[in-house]
């Protein structure tokens, strides 16, 4: 069974830095990475190591479709090595639906528990609104 669904657009989303994270390691620092999630899909940043203010300038695109959430999760965590559990750092949300077509954003967003700031840039394009298959 293949259900059609419309795409509505492609939300480009730059990770550009985080600033005062919090620190989880014991030598005061972290190893800070990202996850997006928007609906179901997700994506995750690469994993900077020893900083509480990394810079990613890192960009990716996520599918926006007419039957997903508009509301994007950006959760940072803390890499551990070793295979213990990553520390949660904080996370914060923001509204799509609140973005014009090809415009560019750019938000400093807080996130919860005291965990720093992170600042991203967001452009939201349409694309046809064909049906597809997923």
């Amino acid at each position: 069974y293949q259900r059609r669904v419309r795409v509505s657009g492609v939300l480009s989303i730059t990770l550009v830095e985080a600033c005062n994270l919090r620190p989880m390691n014991k030598d005061g620092s972290s190893d800070p990475y990202c996850k997006f999630k928007l609906g179901y899909q997700k994506h995750k940043s690469k994993i900077m190591r020893r900083t509480l203010d990394p810079v990613w300038k890192e960009r990716f695109e996520i599918r926006v479709y007419s039957d997903s959430s508009s509301i994007l999760e950006i959760s940072v965590y803390d890499h551990e090595e070793f295979g213990f559990s990553d520390n949660f750092i904080g996370s914060a949300e923001i509204d799509i639906s609140e973005f014009e077509e090809s415009k560019t954003y750019k938000r400093e967003l807080d996130l919860d528990k005291d965990g720093g700031r992170i600042v991203c840039l967001f452009n939201l394009s349409n694309i046809t609104d064909s049906p597809t298959e997923s």
